[in-house]
C-alpha cells in the first residue's frame, strides 16, 4: 500500500474514531430530545425536524459501517501483502 491505510491510522488522527462517533450519535439524540419536547408544547412544526434528526444519526450509523469496511479490507490486504513477502 502506497498510502497510511484508516486501519493504521492513530485513534487521535483517524477522521471518524469512535469518541467522534458516540459524540454525534450523541448530540443528534440530545437534539431528537429537545424537539421532541417542544413539539409536545404544541410546536406545530418539529417533527419533520425530529425525523431529519433520525435521518442524520442512520447516515452516521451507515458511515460508521463504512469506515469498518474499509477497515476490514486494508487488514485483509496488508496481510496478504505479508503472506506474500
Amino acid at each position: 500500500m502506497s498510502y497510511v491505510p484508516l486501519c493504521e491510522t492513530l485513534t487521535d488522527r483517524h477522521p471518524f474514531n469512535l469518541d467522534r462517533y458516540r459524540r454525534l450519535l450523541a448530540e443528534l439524540a440530545e437534539a431528537a430530545d429537545a424537539f421532541d419536547k417542544l413539539s409536545c408544547a404544541g410546536h406545530p412544526y418539529l417533527e419533520d425536524l425530529i425525523e431529519q434528526t433520525e435521518d442524520a444519526s442512520r447516515a452516521v450509523r451507515l458511515l460508521w459501517n463504512g469506515v469498518h469496511t474499509v477497515e476490514a479490507i486494508e487488514r485483509s490486504m496488508l496481510a496478504e501483502e505479508k503472506s506474500e513477502a
